[in-house]
């Protein structure tokens, strides 16, 4: 079955009324001049990673039922202490990015098609959405 036929296909039955948070955070940040290999997202703000930040907030939403971040592979790791020492319980996945901002999105809304009516999509380097904009969403 093609990607397309996959996204088009309704299987109402097996899927929960629920909204999931796809968090981009696969870019290289090349545009911010980071080097060797440096991810923006890691940036401290304050005591606390840029990151840390955003999924904060996806986290307190009593609209969001579970996290889903699309990452570079090497990430995995950082990003997996980071969700732990941060208490991110609603991150089930770590997926990895594609070439491009949209593979990396199509990545994770394929993760989550299957248990997700609603796929709220934002930026892992913008820290300060608020809860009226994740609920509005």
């Amino acid at each position: 079955m093609s990607i397309k036929d996959k996204l088009l296909k309704k299987d109402t039955a097996s899927k929960k009324k629920r909204c999931a948070a796809l968090i981009l955070a696969a870019g290289s940040s090349t545009r911010m001049g980071l080097k060797d290999g440096k991810s923006k997202q890691f940036l401290m703000i304050g005591q606390r990673p840029m990151l840390a930040i955003t999924l904060a907030a996806f986290e307190q939403s009593p609209d969001i039922s579970e996290i889903v971040i699309v990452a570079r592979s090497e990430d995995f790791p950082v990003i997996s202490q980071l969700a732990k020492e941060y208490s991110i319980s609603k991150l089930t996945n770590i997926v990895a990015g594609g070439a491009t901002r949209s593979d990396s999105s199509l990545h994770g809304v394929l993760e989550l098609m299957d248990r997700c009516e609603y796929v709220a999509v934002h930026d892992g380097a913008r820290p300060f959405v608020t809860q009226r904009i994740i609920h509005e969403t």
